[in-house]
Order: C-alpha cells, then structure tokens, then sequence
C-alpha cells in the first residue's frame, strides 16, 4: 500500500513511438513457446522518453515506510 500526502505537481507525459520494426541485431526478449494472437495478446517493442524527476530524502529512512523527501533534480530519458 502506498500512501502520499502533500501537494502533487504536474507530472509530464512521456513521449511512445513506435512499435519499433526493422534493425540489425536479433531480438533477445523473452516470449512464449506459443502464438500470442491466438490468446488475444500481441509482443511489440517502444521506445519512450521524457523527463524523470528525481526524489531526496529530507530526513531519516525509518523502518515504518514513511519517509520525508525532497525534490531533487530532473533528467532526460530514453
């Protein structure tokens, strides 16, 4: 269970594109011994991007889970 309180702030979406074809290496995801369409399912690759924020704690890491953070600083992803 996670609990938050305090004030939230505007998160950004991050950026899909894709599905992601082609390329000259071979695939090492793990799939399944059967087809997935036949369940109903599909296997595609994305990449994604955008800005992660970073989190710093503002006191002591106790061991009831319920910790006091900071914001820390924002980097790019993808």
């Amino acid at each position: 269970m996670t609990l938050a309180t305090g004030a939230g702030a505007a998160v950004p979406s991050p950026t899909v594109t894709g599905p992601i074809t082609g390329g000259r290496g071979k695939p090492s995801i793990a799939s399944t011994s059967f087809d997935l369409a036949q369940v109903g399912y599909e296997q595609a690759e994305y990449f994604i991007s955008g800005t992660a924020s970073a989190h710093t704690n503002a006191g002591t890491f106790g061991f009831d889970g319920k910790w006091t953070v900071a914001r820390g600083g924002r980097a790019l992803y993808a």
